[in-house]
């Protein structure tokens, strides 16, 4: 009698490699651990959405100083064209839009020199002061910001453009202010004057 064939053994299969450890986390260095965190500085808001119809609206956090220069050509300046109004002018066509504005920006005023700012050496306590141009088109929205007459230290003009950043969108300007512009201008241009002092009570000013 034929002996019946013995089956096959089965394949064996191979067997995974153990997975590899991970190495341990890399402790942070003393130079990193001892870094003092980023000053807190206000956020900018997001850039608004396209009103109706299609037009473009300026993304303020891409903002700079711009360069067409109080009055010049608007190059920079998104349109708009002619001498500045000044924020403290007593121009009674312009008082009720003017106070408007010096409200909404004095709402955002924060003192720049904490206690982060002054260990990184960014700033002194001492009184400070600085103009600013900005630029509001005929929809209300921030065109530019320029610094005219910068202050002692550089965070306290930071500190000032951001105000005017986080303060818009403003009021679309009134027809009167417009027509105080160059002919053709887009917006109107205001002329603030910020003042940081200790000395009072209320330390974040806008002049006079």
């Amino acid at each position: 009698m034929t002996k019946p064939a013995e089956p096959a053994p089965a394949a064996k299969t191979p067997e995974s490699p153990p997975a590899a450890a991970e190495p341990p986390a890399t402790p942070p260095s003393p130079e990193t651990a001892s870094r003092p965190p980023e000053p807190r500085v206000a956020a900018v808001p997001p850039a608004p959405a396209a009103p109706r119809g299609g037009a473009t609206v300026p993304d303020i956090r891409a903002l700079g100083r711009g360069t067409g220069g109080a009055g010049g050509s608007g190059h920079g300046r998104a349109g708009i064209e002619g001498q500045p109004i000044p924020l403290e002018s007593d121009d009674p066509r312009f008082s009720a839009y003017l106070e408007q504005l010096r409200r909404m920006l004095q709402s955002k005023m924060t003192w720049p020199c904490d206690g982060v700012s002054r260990k990184r050496g960014d700033c002194l306590d001492r009184d400070e002061e600085l103009l600013a141009e900005f630029g509001i088109l005929k929809n209300g929205q921030l065109a530019f910001i320029e610094v005219r007459q910068p202050s002692r230290q550089p965070i306290y003009d930071e500190s000032s453009e951001n105000v005017i950043k986080l303060a818009s969108p403003f009021p679309p300007p009134p027809p009167v202010m417009l027509a105080a512009m160059k002919h053709g201008s887009t917006g109107v241009a205001i002329m603030v004057h910020f003042r940081y002092s200790q000395t009072v009570s209320y330390r974040m000013l806008l002049m006079p």
